[in-house]
């Protein structure tokens, strides 16, 4: 972040809601704040504001440490109320994301939210905004795509490792007999005859510590 004026924007998304409230739509948040610009800004310096206490906490302490640029976006607020009508929902959005887009370069992004909202198509509205803050990161859902293939692969390679204890070298593979080869009700990878299992081995299909 730049020391000397950082270039922070400044955007809000508030509301209580219930899902099985009536759905709450624009024409709610246009009665409580719907604000854009330098109204943001005004309103964040005014002694009795009428949006969130945190964003004129913010401003006060932000014109307290020195110089800085505010690039106000958009606060909407509307009394508690049911699920967000999608369509405006996904309109903020889209005009957040455009936002944000056309203020680069950006020191930091501040949002004031509630933390309790629900939308039409989505259960997590304010998750669904925070992540749109920074479109060039990977969303969560995508890092957990990511990393689940490698965990079914280590869970992979664990099932066809054979941990035991006390068996001889010789002994520590189990057989290549098929499943169809073997008598009803015996695992297909039950241990060889000439060493019987310790308490300890595993069998590599079922994973209990005993013979299948």
């Amino acid at each position: 972040m730049s020391k000397d004026n950082p270039r922070i924007a400044v955007l809000g998304f508030a509301i209580e809601c219930n899902r099985f409230a009536p759905v709450t739509t624009a024409a709610d948040f246009q009665q409580d704040v719907d604000i854009r610009g330098n109204q943001i800004v005004s309103e964040a310096r005014s002694g009795a504001s009428i949006t969130m206490p945190d964003l004129p906490g913010f401003f006060t302490e932000m014109d307290r440490t020195g110089q800085w640029t505010p690039v106000p976006l958009r606060v909407s607020l509307a009394q508690p109320g049911g699920p967000v009508e999608e369509g405006f929902f996904r309109s903020f959005l889209s005009e957040i994301e455009a936002g944000l887009k056309a203020a680069v370069p950006l020191d930091a992004v501040f949002i004031s939210a509630h933390g309790a909202a629900l939308a039409e198509g989505t259960d997590d509205p304010d998750g669904d905004l925070f992540e749109s803050r920074a479109p060039s990161r990977r969303s969560r859902h995508s890092r957990r795509r990511r990393v689940r293939p490698a965990r079914q692969r280590l869970a992979q390679d664990d099932r066809q490792s054979v941990r035991v204890r006390g068996l001889p070298r010789e002994s520590r593979t189990p057989t290549s007999t098929s499943a169809a080869s073997k008598p009803p009700g015996t695992c297909a990878n039950a241990w060889p005859a000439r060493a019987p299992p310790s308490p300890w081995s595993r069998c590599r299909w079922c994973r209990r510590r005993s013979r299948c």
